[in-house]
């Protein structure tokens, strides 16, 4: 593939409508990112004095006891269900 040869001319100054258009896009891309970091402040700060407000209770004896036998209980059946799976495997291998 043959390459373009490169553009060596400098780049022609802007016209006065040109530079009044392109501070004119800046002053408001400026003032759409101020109000873009401020809503994401204000968003940060409201959803961790959430947080604060309430915080986490911490869970009972009897809470952590009825997870730990629901876990359990979980991992039994997971266990069962694998070694399951594994026997009716094992039936069919040649």
């Amino acid at each position: 593939m043959k390459r373009k040869a490169p553009n060596t001319e400098p780049p022609r100054p802007l016209t006065e409508a040109e530079k009044e258009n392109l501070r004119k896009d800046m002053r408001e891309s400026s003032k759409w990112a101020r109000e873009e970091l401020r809503k994401r402040k204000e968003a940060k700060l409201s959803s961790s004095d959430q947080l604060n407000q309430d915080g986490p209770r911490p869970l009972t004896p009897e809470e952590i006891e009825a997870l730990r036998l629901e876990m359990k209980g979980a991992s039994t059946k997971m266990t069962e269900a694998l070694e399951k799976r594994d026997s009716s495997k094992s039936r069919y291998r040649y």
